[in-house]
């Protein structure tokens, strides 16, 4: 991510896109950081809503959701814990449409793949489960790839003039390009190690007696580049149960939607059972009779919800629309569980689609949890 450079200073070069064009109750400033190469290296100030609970967290871009050549969000891994998907601003955020164009450039850059990043987010909505970008501050790039030294041509020697040794070229000391938001510690960059392939029409000095032949010299073949470990299958997780409530939650494969279920102790010594699909921005369910299949199967579940989450329900319980038991256990036991859809609000279509395979011991334990909430 850093460049070794004969000079001890970098030059910044750092852009104020809008002061009060993000459509929030407060003008937001939204700041876009540049290294002296002009990779982005930091963007801070994104518009947010109110009621959300702030994070902070440091990990790995691991993919990206790109929807009509617009980045809409990234997929997070920080160790230990899940990936998450995160959210970035829509069009309808920024009412400004050339300095939204100019953000979107600016996301492409910062959110590559491998990339790691420290980013501060809020978690909105119900429980929580939409997350979206407040700033993000890049700690060490996606891995460049290596150049192939090419063998520099011998030079022919004078042999009635002696050549004189010239002293080895002192290496340009490393520098810190890493621009850091306001609000995050100091910490310097890595430097990673580059073979540099020696420049045109250069040779290490040696005596005309002692210069080896052109012939000598061999190209050094290009370091491959590992391939990326492959991703773990999305599986459903029983969360640390309280007194009163248990949840279980499983990512999409892409890891762009999610579903959950809770099991709460109710006021009269009964449970309420509830579900919440959580879908990215600017996706909406096919108005299909039966947008939700298991196994290939539709299934005729009504679908409630407002545009931040979704919930389904085939049946009552306690007066409250919810998943019947024998809904339960059809994702308990299937393999395959997809909502149909579309971006941009009718747009391409898109499908939510989750592993749900092995599921029965989680599910047995959930039902376990929530019948001791009748006692």
């Amino acid at each position: 991510m850093t460049d070794c450079l004969s000079s001890r200073f970098v030059a910044l070069a750092s852009l104020t896109l809008l002061s009060a064009a993000a459509a929030t109750p407060a003008a937001a400033q939204i700041r876009i950081d540049r290294d002296q190469t002009g990779r982005v290296v930091a963007i801070t100030g994104l518009p947010t809503g109110s009621g959300c609970v702030r994070g902070t967290g440091t990990g790995q871009v691991v993919d990206r959701a790109v929807e009509k050549g617009e980045l809409q969000g990234f997929t997070f891994n920080e160790p230990p814990y899940d990936d998450s998907y995160i959210n970035l601003p829509a069009a309808y955020d920024i009412r400004d449409r050339a300095a939204y164009a100019r953000l979107q450039a600016a996301f492409d850059d910062l959110f590559r793949k491998g990339a790691r990043l420290k980013i501060r987010s809020v978690a909105c909505g119900a429980a929580g489960r939409i997350v979206k970008l407040v700033s993000a501050t890049l700690v060490d790039g996606p891995p460049a790839p290596k150049a192939v030294a090419v063998p520099a041509p011998a030079p022919v020697p004078n042999p009635a003039t002696p050549v004189a040794p010239q002293p080895a070229p002192v290496a340009a000391e490393p520098v810190d390009a890493l621009l850091r938001s306001p609000d995050s510690p100091a910490k310097p960059a890595e430097v990673p190690k580059v073979d540099e392939p020696p420049a045109a029409g250069a040779s290490q000095p040696k005596h005309a007696a002692e210069q080896p032949p052109a012939a000598a010299s061999e190209p050094k073949p290009a370091a491959e580049t590992p391939p990326a470990a492959p991703r773990k299958p999305s599986r459903w997780r029983l969360t640390q149960p309280t007194k009163v409530q248990v949840d279980i939650s499983i990512s999409s494969n892409d890891r762009a939607f999610s579903l959950s279920l809770s099991c709460s102790k109710g006021s009269k010594g009964g449970v309420d059972i509830s579900n919440w699909f959580l879908p990215p921005g600017n996706w909406s369910i096919s108005n299909s009779p039966t947008p939700v299949s298991i196994d290939g199967r539709p299934q005729r579940w009504e679908v409630g919800g407002a545009d931040e989450g979704l919930v389904f329900s085939d049946g009552e319980f306690n007066g409250m629309a919810t998943l019947s038991p024998g809904a339960r256990d059809q994702l308990a036991r299937g393999q395959r569980f997809v909502v149909s859809g579309r971006m941009d609000r009718g747009g391409r279509p898109r499908e939510a689609v989750f592993d749900i395979s092995n599921s029965e011991e989680v599910f047995a334990a959930f039902d376990a949890r929530c019948r001791a909430f009748r006692r």
